[in-house]
């Protein structure tokens, strides 16, 4: 008789079907013999081969113990039935039935665990029996992040000094989980995570006193407390006192409220007083900048959080903020992302006070008259924008009065593109020191003298322009495209060599 067949509702084939399944739900966590017991037990069924369980044992290379060992472990998964272990009889299931039910844990595998647990619930009051359901609950914990008994143990001995014994099971799973996601699974992690918790223990218990809550501690509030202690650098008298301040309320809006604090730079308990008792003003402030600028703002606390405590951190004031949040409106910036651009602007060039800003606003406000009538110079009618303040910027970089950006704008009336005209006569006017009308006046008369004599001594027109306007974007250069080819030619074999 054959040790290994299909259920009934698996017919047999000329070949092995292995469900993609299996592939991607099982094979992974099995070792190799695993694989290699139940891919030849497929086989066999496939086949309906009269072999043996000793036999099958020995085209492997396996011992008969180690084999029923393997076929232990596919029954865990419901993949296949163990009928009986001497003689071994396997029924192979369907790989998609088993995935529809609960994973299964055999009794003997923790067995030790389950004596010592239901031992320790005894120890705790446990009034009544832990279901099978429970223990395979934390079985499967277990199974999944590699938990030993005793570091299971450990975290259900802390889970019962802090929940209802009866109702702990959930709580330990929770620990488990939370514990396995930061790699702490041996059993000299869990216990030195749990030494550190007993050390946070009494802080935690006052903060949760303080915020009105009367449950007990979890490790969650631990990774907090260490969170805000560590990483923001609070003191304990500080979180202490803010969980204070948001009676009946959690843990969880506590770290919202620990993060605003930070992002807001407050970090003694008088900076958190001062700002805690202001926070409904922050709030309406927002609201009051979000109605000058066209927002509908229906939820303050984003807003609060990336735009207004950033600004007031800055050192800008209420009054401050409200008028550029209208000046902002004017300009056609109508968001908190454009306004957050232009006020960190300010700030990066140390533009915050009143004055510094009213000074600044009058500069533009000169530099956007000014930069029409340089338009209006060039023929053009249009109002300015950002690139023309920035070639404005530019310009006075280079030490060119505005008088001097006038004779420019004047040199390009005309012109198809104007102001990138005016740009080259500018370089031009900077290579050959030109900074001043006198200069201007100076060197077009030299030049002028100098095409007279070439056209006394050649008698013919002069092949650099039909005006005497003197250094404009058509005019003369010392260089040619040659002699720019050839420099550009020898710095790229310089850097090769």
């Amino acid at each position: 008789m054959a040790f290994c067949s299909f259920t009934s509702d698996q017919p047999g084939e000329t070949y092995i079907k292995l469900e993609k399944k299996f592939v991607t739900h099982f094979l992974p966590q099995a070792d190799g013999d695993g694989v290699r017991a139940y891919l030849y037990g497929l086989y066999l069924c496939a086949e309906g081969a009269d072999v043996s369980a000793e036999e099958a044992a020995a085209t492997l290379h396996l011992s008969l113990e180690r084999l029923t060992e393997l076929y232990r472990y596919w029954e865990d998964f419901d993949l296949v039935t163990v009928l009986s272990a001497d003689p071994l009889i396997v029924r192979y299931l369907s790989v998609e039935d088993a995935l529809r039910s609960p994973r299964r844990f055999r009794d003997d595998k923790y067995a030790d665990f389950s004596k010592t647990f239901q031992a320790m619930r005894l120890q705790y009051g446990a009034k009544k029996d832990v279901s099978h359901t429970e223990l395979s609950k934390l079985f499967a914990v277990m199974d999944e992040h590699n938990f030993s008994t005793n570091a299971m143990l450990m975290i259900s001995r802390f889970s019962f000094s802090r929940a209802d014994v009866d109702k702990a099971v959930n709580y330990i799973v929770k620990v488990a989980h939370s514990y396995a996601q930061q790699g702490i699974t041996s059993d000299a992690k869990v216990q030195k995570k749990l030494e550190t918790f007993d050390l946070q223990m009494e802080e935690i218990v006052n903060i949760l006193k303080a915020l009105g809550q009367t449950r007990k501690a979890e490790p969650a509030d631990g990774e907090l407390l260490k969170k805000w202690k560590k990483e923001l650098g609070y003191e304990y008298d500080a979180i202490l006192f803010t969980a204070g301040q948001i009676k009946r309320s959690s843990m969880e809006k506590l770290d919202e409220t620990m993060l605003e604090l930070y992002a807001n730079k407050k970090f003694t308990v008088e900076e958190i007083e001062n700002y805690l008792s202001r926070r409904k003003a922050v709030y309406s402030l927002t609201y009051s900048v979000a109605n000058r600028l066209g927002v509908f703002c229906q939820n303050a606390e984003p807003y609060v959080r990336n735009y207004t405590a950033v600004w007031l951190a800055e050192g800008f004031t209420d009054e401050t903020l409200l008028q550029l949040a209208e000046f902002c409106f004017k300009s056609g910036k109508k968001s908190f992302e454009s306004m957050h651009e232009y006020v960190e602007e300010l700030y990066r060039d140390g533009v915050v006070s009143v004055d510094s800003i009213v000074d600044r606003l009058r500069r533009e406000r000169e530099d956007t008259r000014f930069l029409r009538s340089v338009l209006h110079a060039t023929g053009l009618s249009r109002n300015p924008n950002d690139w023309d303040k920035r070639n404005l910027a530019t310009w006075r970089s280079w030490n060119f009065s505005d008088d001097m950006i006038l004779k420019a704008a004047e040199r390009a009336s005309g012109r198809n593109s104007p102001v990138p005209y005016m740009n080259a006569t500018l370089s031009a006017w900077k290579s050959h020191n030109v900074f001043s009308p006198e200069a201007l006046a100076a060197e077009e008369a030299a030049f002028s003298q100098e095409r007279q004599q070439k056209q006394a001594s050649q008698s013919e027109r002069p092949a650099y322009g039909k005006t005497s306007n003197f250094m404009e974007y058509d005019m003369r250069h010392n260089y040619k495209a040659e002699d720019l080819e050839a420099i550009i030619r020898e710095m790229q074999e310089e850097e090769e060599v």
